[in-house]
């Protein structure tokens, strides 16, 4: 996700990452290009996060982060132009600035959509009107006193509860359109294209661009992306578990990610014993059955790097 925003851009960028993991901290000390703020979540300073620990389970605690991150980080850039969140999934096929851009003057507060096509329709009551993949304002009150909210809501409940309409962190942001007179709503469909809305759009690749109804993806959600390696040489993965996708042009842009998550795991060494194939064979033999397992080969990437607007994410 990193490379994919830097590589396409040329704003100058500030990284904050929340590693949840040991081997997630040590790995990214070994390798900071400098522009990378690295907290071990051991280390993180928002106790009343720490301490819900052993009280939720772990990917309730992994949502309930967002909100705390995004706060300490405006906090800290209260000098920068924009400051986001990004989740980890997301891959930037165009300029963040080109997202920026669209932001008025006047407002402080930036999300996307769902934007879920008909056969998802029935998501939007359990997931929620928006989107928390990129969250991002111009640091100062409004958006402070938001998040603030936000981090409150989410570290009190932060799971799913389809009774009430709960799911995870985003269902709060459900009610942002009424409470905040500074927020705006991406319009550009290429901003969060995603699984669950592709269905929406006619897809097509023009001159190595994939477009959807004609306007090229500033970022691609990869949700539901399963994804299995033999050795450094190949992976195999189903791009959409629980999704029925009906635009084949898609397929070159999910090649090329896992392409590009194979090759950054040889490179800095990341051995994840989740993803080895061995593993889990009943993975396998039932992605075999229902014919949805694709390839990707290890092959060069080539990346260019320029800066210049200063963004924290």
């Amino acid at each position: 996700m990193m490379l994919s925003l830097e590589n396409n851009t040329s704003a100058q960028i500030s990284w904050t990452v929340l590693a949840l993991d040991k081997q997630t901290t040590l790995k990214l000390r070994e390798i900071n290009p400098g522009n990378i703020e690295i907290i071990d979540f051991s280390d993180f300073q928002d106790l009343d996060l720490l301490a819900l620990v052993g009280t939720r389970p772990w990917r309730e605690i992994c949502w309930t982060s967002a909100a705390c991150l995004l706060k300490y980080c405006i906090e800290k850039y209260l000098n920068f132009e924009f400051v986001g969140y990004i989740d980890a999934d997301c891959y930037f096929l165009g300029d963040v600035q080109h997202m920026l851009n669209e932001i008025p003057g006047n407002k402080n507060i930036a999300i996307h959509e769902h934007r879920f096509s008909p056969d998802r329709a029935m998501w939007l009551e359990r997931s929620g009107r928006f989107n928390v993949g990129v969250v991002v304002g111009r640091p100062g009150s409004e958006y402070l006193d938001c998040i603030n909210l936000w981090r409150l809501q989410v570290l009190d409940f932060c799971g799913v509860d389809l009774e009430r309409g709960m799911c995870g962190d985003q269902t709060y942001l459900n009610d942002w359109p009424v409470r905040y007179g500074g927020l705006y709503i991406f319009e550009d469909i290429g901003i969060g294209v995603a699984p669950w809305n592709l269905n929406n759009y006619r897809v097509k690749s023009r001159r190595g661009q994939i477009l959807v109804d004609e306007m090229p993806i500033i970022f691609f959600h990869f949700h539901g992306l399963e994804i299995r390696n033999i050795g450094w040489v190949m992976s195999i993965y189903v791009p959409a578990a629980g999704y029925s996708l009906e635009q084949s042009d898609i397929a070159p842009l999910y090649k090329s990610y896992a392409h590009n998550l194979l090759l950054l795991s040889e490179s800095i060494y990341l051995r994840n014993a989740q993803l080895k194939i061995g593993n889990d064979w009943s993975w396998l033999i039932r992605n075999l059955y229902r014919r949805r397992l694709s390839f990707a080969c290890k092959r060069v990437l080539r990346s260019k790097s320029t800066r210049i607007p200063r963004i924290s994410f």
